[in-house]
């Protein structure tokens, strides 16, 4: 079924919309930290100038990774990419579970 989708009419199709659901996700994650920066505000007593430089920051390490997770791709491909980064991702979820120090707001 999916090999009748994917031909060279439809790919760029395909690798438009894979781009715009991936830019929607990091705009959908930027929209959270903005709307949890009054609380951090608080709770952390930074400034205004401060509360800039989380979203700053947050945005330079999401790009970071997006490029280090590309030239991973590259080299090990990318479903092999993808299966261990699920992988990791439940063990670490799994880890934070079970440590009572910890309560499930510090994995997510």
């Amino acid at each position: 079924m999916i090999g009748g989708l994917i031909n060279d009419q439809n790919r760029k199709w395909i690798i438009l919309a894979v781009g715009s659901l991936a830019f929607g996700l990091i705009m959908l994650d930027e929209t959270v930290v903005a709307v949890s920066l009054p609380t951090m505000q608080v709770d952390l007593s930074m400034s205004v100038l401060e509360s800039h430089w989380v979203i700053n920051a947050y945005l330079l390490v999401i790009a970071g990774f997006i490029a280090v997770g590309g030239k991973l791709g590259d080299i090990v491909g990318y479903k092999n990419l993808f299966y261990n980064g699920s992988f990791s991702i439940r063990i670490i979820f799994t880890g934070c579970r079970f440590f009572s120090e910890f309560n499930m707001d510090t994995c997510y």
